[in-house]
This record gives C-alpha cells, structure tokens and sequence, in this order.
C-alpha cells in the first residue's frame, strides 16, 4: 500500500511541477512582451496593421510589377526559409517567408476592381519567438517592396497605412 501512496505522490508533484513550469512560461512572455521587448511588440502591432493601396494602374499591371519588385521565389526549395508566392489570381497574391512545411509569416494582397483599383496587404499569419513577433524585419521589406511596385506601376497611388479595409480576409 505504501508503494501505492509513493507513485501517488510522485504523479501529483509531477503534475503541479508541469504546470508550474507552463505558468512561468505564460509569465515570462508577458514579461518579454510588456517590459523587455516593449518597443519591438508595438512595431509588431503596427506592421500588423493593413497597408491599402488607391491607383488608377490596372491589377495586371500592379502584379507585372510586384514579379519585378518583390524578392520571391515561385515555390519553397526543401527546408529552406524563403519568401515565395503561395498563391496568385487576378485578385489576389498569397506571399509567405517559410520552409514548405513551416509557414513563419502569411501575408494576403487582395485587389478590389473598381474606379480607382483598391489593394490591402494583410497578414494572415504571423510566428511568435518568446512573446515577440519574428521576421519584423522580412515583413518590413515585404511592405516596401509592394509599395515599390505599387509606385511603379502608377507614381501617384494613394498608399494608407494602419487603415481598416472591409476588404479583411
């Protein structure tokens, strides 16, 4: 019987020991995010926000440009992290910056048609690193690299940044 009550114990304190430990997990990003990454979490914040795009170009246009000025590769070769296209139509441009079976950050354009072409850049998906956003940096350069195109393809385009767009995937 003793034997019975010693694995008990050792179960229970196991138990409380996982869960201790995911509670300093949760606690640690908290901290991460609200004390020593706070900077860097409200960049985060901001780059999530959607980028929208008012031209007067065509969408066949806007993407002949975005092939010339986003750096990406049609598909993912192996393990390696790269930007690639995901996906693409008339109306839409799925890039991601992953591996082919780790998807680290999924952004959406989508074209509204219309007088003048609507766009909105969206993420869709974004991979935490210890509470904090990663690939800031590859996001940033995806944003300008559009905006170039954008700008190529009609150098008056009306770019708005952090502005809600009904056009949420």
């Amino acid at each position: 019987m003793e034997v019975v009550y010693v694995v008990l114990s050792l179960a229970f304190l196991a138990a409380v020991g996982w869960v201790l430990q995911k509670i300093g997990g949760f606690a640690a990003l908290g901290f991460n995010r609200t004390i020593l990454s706070r900077g860097e979490h409200k960049q985060r914040r901001q780059l999530r926000e959607p980028l929208s795009f008012e031209t007067s170009a065509a969408a066949e246009d806007v993407i002949r440009q975005l092939d010339l000025y986003v750096a990406a590769v049609d598909k993912p070769l192996g393990g390696n992290t790269v930007l690639y296209v995901h996906s693409r139509d008339a109306h839409r441009v799925v890039y991601v910056f992953g591996s082919a079976s780790n998807v680290r950050l999924q952004v959406d354009l989508r074209f509204s048609p219309g007088t003048p072409l609507t766009a909105a850049l969206h993420v869709v998906q974004w991979t935490e690193e210890d509470g904090v956003a990663a690939d800031q940096e590859r996001l940033r350069k995806l944003r300008a690299q559009v905006t170039a195109a954008f700008k190529a393809a009609d150098p008056a385009v009306r770019v708005i940044e952090g502005e809600r767009s009904d056009q949420s995937a």
